[in-house]
């Protein structure tokens, strides 16, 4: 067996060098019990994962690349910090990064870290309400069923950022059609 093993990573090597590094680079690490995020004290991991807008834990953007306001699609680097949020922003960290000028999705990364994050929660469904549509939903956005049932509104921005695309793909087809007629 692991002579069909060598011979297909010798010849993806040869064939693909980047993609096999980066295959057993991720291999090695998904078997490694310690990770990036483990290499750094909180306080200094979130400095830098700040700086980077990459969560280590996640492996994924902070702020994302695009931000949705009022059915809009914009990019993130073209909004002014203070106004940088998601449906799931708390009231907490819009009021923070309001005040001083940071971006709230970013106040949110910091302050929604164990203990803290279940307090703002909790804060924040009195001012907030629940912005999820179904039971299940809802349930998600409870502080200690959030964490057992392991959700989140990523997806969701996924979703909704294809369909806004393929919205603006119809209307520029549309747009194409009429001035070929």
């Amino acid at each position: 067996v692991s002579n069909v093993t060598d011979r297909i990573l010798d010849l993806s090597k040869v064939k693909n060098p980047e993609s096999t590094q980066k295959f057993l680079g991720k291999l090695v690490k998904d078997f490694t019990p310690i990770t990036d995020s483990d290499l750094l004290i909180p306080g200094v991991q979130q400095f830098f994962e700040l700086k980077a807008n990459k969560s280590f834990f996640k492996d994924k953007a902070i702020v994302p690349e695009y931000i949705k306001i009022k059915n809009k699609w914009f990019k993130s680097d073209e909004i002014d910090p203070e106004y940088q949020t998601l449906n799931s922003t708390s009231a907490v960290a819009k009021t923070i990064g309001e005040a001083l000028g940071w971006s709230p999705i970013q106040v949110d990364y910091v302050i929604k870290q164990g203990v803290i994050n279940d307090i703002i929660r909790v804060l924040d469904l009195p001012i907030k309400g629940f912005s999820g549509d179904s039971g299940f939903e809802k349930a998600s956005e409870l502080p200690l069923l959030r964490t057992l049932i392991g959700t989140s509104s990523y997806g969701q921005s996924i979703t909704e950022k294809e369909k806004a695309q393929k919205e603006m793909i119809e209307k520029n087809r549309k747009k194409i059609e009429a001035i070929l007629k």
